[in-house]
């Protein structure tokens, strides 16, 4: 099972495969950094009400649709993959980014997207809470069923670190482009991935981390 690439089932209407996840992500990424750019030569971009919007999932995608003839159609999602799009589009308010704005005299002059800090108590404990919860997922769709404390030692492993980080991260992907995002912890768990793998992550990336991870819960599991 461990090298197997099924399609697995990620979003709310319909199966997204892993490289479209990523693919998904990666997209609306691009699209939230390029209205932040425009924003600096036209703050309205940003302007409260837009905002709103954008970081509303049901309410994302009716202003991607309506704003579409304004914005780059090579970031745009196909209509398969609208909602999940706007899910994850949305996503990035609630786990990565907030807004700075500036006003005078009721003129909005100013409004640009800063990265979150990292200060959440109990940031590190969190970080293993999430990845255990998405371990156990992912290994139970293999068949693989662990108890906690066996699910707790692979996502505490500091051989397997990386991997099982790569796994947990693409799978809180999927919660994300289902509108289950859950915050700026994300983001830490996202930072907790060596740069390199970050900048490198793809499908084959993904599906060999979920592969060492399959294998040592197999190992686990016969003791």
């Amino acid at each position: 099972m461990a090298g197997s690439k099924q399609v697995e089932q990620l979003s709310v209407a319909r199966l997204i495969d892993v490289a479209e996840l990523i693919e998904i992500h990666q997209r609306a990424y691009r699209l939230l950094m390029w209205i932040n750019d425009e924003a600096a030569q036209n703050p309205a971009w940003l302007r409260s009400d837009a905002v709103e919007q954008m970081s509303s999932r049901s309410a994302c995608e009716r202003w991607l649709r309506e704003n579409c003839s304004n914005l780059p159609s090579r970031l745009m999602p196909d209509r398969v993959n609208a909602r999940a799009f706007a899910a994850m589009f949305a996503s990035f308010f609630d786990t990565s980014f907030r807004l700075d704005r500036f006003e005078f005299d009721g003129e909005l002059m100013d409004a640009r997207l800063r990265r979150r800090r990292n200060r959440i108590h109990g940031g590190n404990h969190n970080v293993k809470h999430v990845v255990a919860s998405a371990l156990r997922h992912v290994l139970s769709r293999e068949g693989v069923r662990l108890t906690k404390d066996e699910v707790a030692r692979l996502a505490t492993s500091e051989r397997l670190k990386t991997e099982v980080r790569i796994v947990a991260y693409v799978w809180e992907l999927g919660q994300r482009a289902r509108g289950k995002s859950k915050g700026q912890i994300i983001h830490r768990l996202w930072r907790s991935i060596p740069i390199d793998v970050r900048k490198s992550l793809n499908e084959d990336v993904y599906w060999l981390a979920k592969s060492h991870i399959v294998e040592a819960g197999e190992k686990l599991r016969r003791g």
